[in-house]
């Protein structure tokens, strides 16, 4: 797109080269129909003019801002590249509103093809803090993907799921796999339950994986997916929860860890909805054979009861 050649000519050395990018940059903004957006424009040019002063301010700003009004394809020339500037900040405060600003806005694009030319700027830096350290990061950039990929749909996005699946295979650490299982659990939830049946034999294939950090991280989606698509996931937990019962057992802790935590998630979600279901699984577990098996059924039987 066209804006961000124009910011970079506000910093050329002849002023009138300047003024004609600051005059082209407010036409731009003169066309805007959100009136969300259009209120904002002074900010969001001086953000654009001088990002190291203004960034945080702007997206402060949109952050805040409640979108009820289709993003037309004038806001979105302004507000994208705020928004990957942003997402590469420092700050994760700064990343996490850069995310979130991403899935409000995606939300209200009514045509898929205004969004479609910043995908190849965008996805890498949600890709990136997909992986982030901080857990809120990781949460809200997850939910982005979700809602970008609902709204440019799977054609637009083929390659999202095949690489969130190796990232949730990585040796490089814990993080990036829960980061991977979280953002394939939005991905599949905006997609729907027909995309959950393609995917779903991966999963489970995975979680009985040779290799540990594998199992690790197949199992870390049971943690997101039953929360992420609610209602569209209850036909698997028939398939899924023996798994995370058997994982309890692993010879792995960081594996074992993953399987309790999902244990857990389903006791949370599904204790109220599925109590018959939940109850008979988890007192198979307590009558195990294997003594981790035994204690981490306890524990779930307790917080079953405790619903």
């Amino acid at each position: 797109t066209i804006v961000p050649h124009l910011t970079e000519l506000l910093g050329d050395t002849h002023p009138k080269v300047q003024a004609a990018a600051k005059s082209a940059l407010e036409r731009v903004g003169a066309v805007i129909r959100n009136p969300e957006v259009q209120v904002l424009v002074p900010l969001m040019l001086k953000a654009l003019s001088d990002p190291n002063t203004h960034t945080k301010t702007c997206l402060d700003t949109l952050h805040e801002t409640v979108f009820q009004n289709s993003v037309d394809a004038p806001s979105l020339a302004l507000i994208v590249p705020i928004i990957q500037r942003g997402l590469r900040e420092r700050s994760h405060e700064t990343r996490n509103k850069a995310a979130g600003i991403v899935g409000n806005m995606c939300a209200l694009i009514t045509d898929e093809k205004d969004i479609l030319p910043y995908l190849d700027s965008l996805s890498p830096e949600l890709k990136k803090i997909l992986m982030d350290p901080t857990p809120s990061v990781r949460t809200t950039a997850a939910q982005a993907l979700g809602s970008i990929v609902k709204g440019v749909g799977a054609e637009n996005f083929e390659d999202v799921i095949p690489w969130l699946l190796k990232k949730l295979e990585s040796d490089e650490s814990a993080v990036e796999r829960i980061g991977a299982a979280q953002g394939l659990s939005e991905v599949l939830a905006a997609l729907g339950e027909g995309q959950i049946d393609e995917v779903m034999p991966d999963i489970m294939y995975g979680c009985r994986s040779s290799r540990a950090t594998t199992r690790e991280g197949y199992l870390g989606v049971f943690q997101f997916l039953p929360t992420a698509a609610g209602s569209q996931f209850e036909s698997y937990l028939g398939q899924s929860l023996p798994i995370i019962i058997d994982g309890l057992a692993d010879d792995t802790e960081n594996v074992r860890d993953a399987a309790l935590k999902a244990g857990r998630v389903y006791v949370d979600t599904y204790a109220t909805t599925h109590m018959s279901f939940l109850l008979p699984e988890i007192e198979k577990g307590i009558y195990n054979d294997n003594d981790r098996i035994r204690a981490c059924s306890v524990e779930l039987l307790g917080n079953l009861i405790f619903r």
